[in-house]
């Protein structure tokens, strides 16, 4: 699957509430907008599990999100950067 279709699949399972209030539309969590990006990160992580695979520049591994990948890499390959 292409990072495009996925972004757009995250965004179709995620609801505007209103008041900068968005939600999961599989599981109903909810976050203010300042955590958009959490609720992106956990659509990703936990309901579109298998559709994309983020490779690791530096060493070849394979992660699940994007989100996963920035974590290995900040924790991994910090003088690599």
């Amino acid at each position: 699957m292409f990072h495009a279709d996925l972004k757009a699949l995250i965004w179709s399972k995620i609801i505007r509430l209103g008041g900068g209030e968005y939600q999961c539309q599989d599981c109903g969590l909810k976050k203010k907008s300042s955590g958009l990006t959490a609720l992106k990160n956990h659509v990703e992580a936990r309901h579109l599990t298998g559709l994309a695979e983020y490779h690791c520049p530096y060493c070849g591994k394979i992660c699940s999100t994007n989100n996963y990948l920035n974590v290995h890499i900040s924790q991994h390959h910090k003088s690599d950067q």
